[in-house]
């Protein structure tokens, strides 16, 4: 019997001679998502606070408004009304259209941030129930475990 809780209790410690890959590996490998969306999340989120693009869609809004700009210089030139106040409007009306791209742009980035992050907070909750569940499971292999030295030993003196 002991023999035999011996060998329960060393298989609950040693993972129960499961293939593929090892919890520990599984763990790490999400804890290294959850820490990259984590990142990426408060990254995008961080474009509402600051309320600046990143670097290749602020460049992207900033070049559309310019060649806009530079369209409706050239139409307002060849009818002769540069430096009108009918250019003018034009010109504010690009601009107005590139500050709503611009906030539109940032209300998907934050939206992307707050699933990534919360992501990456369902993932540490599931690391963290797994992680619950091999303590619970490591502290019945060993209660076993102790169970069956202390059944031994106690049938030893009985039979002795």
């Amino acid at each position: 019997v002991l023999l035999g809780g011996g060998i329960l209790a060393g298989e609950a410690l040693m993972g129960g001679g499961n293939t593929g890959p090892s919890p520990q590996q599984l763990t790490d490998a999400q804890l290294a998502e959850a820490k990259q969306l984590g990142l990426q999340g408060q990254g995008l989120s961080d474009t509402l606070n600051t309320g600046n693009l990143p670097g290749p869609l602020q460049s992207a809004i900033s070049q559309a408004t310019a060649g806009a700009k530079a369209n409706v210089r050239s139409q307002y030139a060849q009818m002769g009304l540069s430096g009108s106040t009918m250019e003018a409007q034009a010109l504010q009306q690009i601009d107005l259209q590139a500050q709503q791209q611009t906030f539109q742009q940032i209300q998907q980035l934050v939206s992307t941030g707050i699933s990534e992050t919360s992501l990456a907070n369902q993932i540490y909750g599931q690391l963290l129930k797994f992680q619950v569940a091999q303590d619970e499971q490591l502290q019945q292999g060993i209660n076993n475990f102790i169970g069956a030295i202390a059944g031994g030993a106690v049938r030893g003196a009985v039979s002795g």
